[in-house]
């Protein structure tokens, strides 16, 4: 299943940049189930990237794996994430 996400990151404290070298270090990782990801800083809370994920299953199975939450929970950011989907 193809979908387009807008995935909302709180950074808790974390420097934009600090998470964005994070994010790009595992671009490589990313390729698995998703492509073309756009990142932004919205503001010193908040960073946002979107992405077209080809492979819905495979990137819950890595978000959700033991190793990537407990890099969530040391880093203390957090995901929301959202369906996009075309307008009418």
């Amino acid at each position: 299943m193809d979908v387009n996400l807008l995935v909302i990151v709180k950074l808790n404290g974390l420097p934009f940049e600090q998470w964005r070298e994070i994010f790009q270090d595992d671009a490589e990782f990313g390729t698995q189930f998703m492509r073309k990801p756009m990142i932004c800083k919205v503001d010193e809370e908040k960073a946002i990237f979107v992405a077209h994920v080809f492979d819905l299953p495979r990137m819950k199975k890595v978000m959700s794996s033991p190793v990537m939450l407990d890099m969530f929970e040391t880093l203390g950011i957090q995901h929301t994430f959202y369906h996009l989907t075309p307008g009418s």
